[in-house]
């Protein structure tokens, strides 16, 4: 800065009835001002010379206590509690039910599913061989199986197989001639208890049945008495008449 600049910077500064070796005065004068450091605090962990006061404790509100409640509320309280612990109950197992419900469901729409896809790919294997070109079948003659019968001991088609136990077989006309000597065996009489006739005699056989007189009746014989008798001719009630 030059002389002229130092002029121009002071005559700015310059106030009515103040003179410029005042303003050398007060800038030789001014100093800056002492930072004072911060006022020292007691600690409260080390002891003084001076009692300290004693603080008085705040009260803190009381909370006045509600009165107590009838025995009606408190039973109506507890059933309204008990109310509630039984719906969440019922929901929970509604839900666990609904849960298995959805599970079993997912699994018939997954075999739905696959047979679908099963189906699917069986149509398809169809289409294709439908739409190969036919061709016209050979006619070959079947292989015509056969049988021995274990009765007649004759070699028969298989169409002509009636019955087969383990190895034996027989065949149609075997089997019905068995059908019918079975049904004659089973009209053929028994022996059974009856009383003779002739003698009198209980006997266990098979009775003889005899006309023996005019009255045509049918006796009931044994086989001892038979030779013995002589059946009645019913020719002789004709020439009698006669």
């Amino acid at each position: 800065m030059n002389k002229t600049e130092h002029q121009k910077e002071l005559l700015k500064k310059i106030q009515p009835g103040v003179k410029p070796s005042d303003l050398k005065k007060t800038r030789t004068k001014t100093k800056p001002k002492e930072v004072l450091p911060p006022p020292i605090v007691q600690d409260e962990g080390y002891g003084s010379d001076t009692p300290s006061k004693p603080t008085k404790p705040e009260r803190v509100p009381s909370i006045p206590t509600p009165p107590p409640l009838p025995n009606s509320s408190i039973l109506a309280l507890q059933k309204q509690i008990e109310l509630h612990r039984e719906i969440k109950k019922a929901d929970e197992k509604k839900k666990q039910e609904l849960a298995e419900q959805v599970k079993s469901l997912e699994k018939k729409i997954q075999t739905i599913i696959k047979l679908a896809g099963e189906e699917k790919k069986e149509y398809e294997k169809t289409i294709e061989e439908l739409k190969k070109p036919t061709k016209t079948p050979i006619n070959t003659p079947p292989n015509l199986k056969t049988f021995l019968c274990s009765d007649c001991q004759q070699t028969k088609p298989h169409p002509e197989l009636s019955r087969q136990f383990g190895k034996f077989s027989f065949c149609l006309a075997c089997s019905k001639k068995a059908r019918v000597q079975a049904q004659q065996e089973k009209t053929k009489p028994q022996p059974s208890d009856f009383t003779c006739h002739t003698c009198q005699q209980t006997k266990n056989e098979i009775p003889n049945k005899m006309k023996l007189d005019k009255t045509l009746q049918a006796y009931l014989i044994c086989s001892a008495c038979k030779p013995t008798l002589k059946e009645f001719n019913e020719a002789d009630l004709i020439t009698d008449d006669l």
